[in-house]
């Protein structure tokens, strides 16, 4: 809690033949200050912090993958999708997460 990251866009780009407004981006840097994930939601495997049908639906398209924990299509968070995924989101069916 209370991370910050630092991002640094890309130096900007001299103007290109035929370019007449020059460059396309200036450089810039931009703090963005209290960046944090929110917290895994078991059941959750589209992200989208409920618990539903599309949630099945994204552990079948996932079905057999080994995504980082808690990616797409892993309900429970052991970098696996298989079955245990769909107890997960049975298990949860009908939550928001927090």
């Amino acid at each position: 809690h209370g991370e910050s990251a630092v991002v640094a866009a890309a130096p900007a780009a001299g103007p290109k033949p035929g370019n007449r407004r020059g460059p396309i981006m200036p450089s810039a840097r931009v703090l963005l200050s209290g960046l944090t994930a929110p917290p895994p939601c078991t059941g959750d495997a589209n992200g989208d912090r409920q618990i539903n049908f599309a949630d099945i639906i994204s552990v079948l398209q996932a079905w057999g993958t080994t995504p980082p924990a808690f990616g797409l299509g892993d309900a429970n968070g052991d970098a696996r999708v298989d079955f245990g995924d769909v107890i997960a989101v049975l298990q949860g069916w009908g939550a928001a997460c927090g």
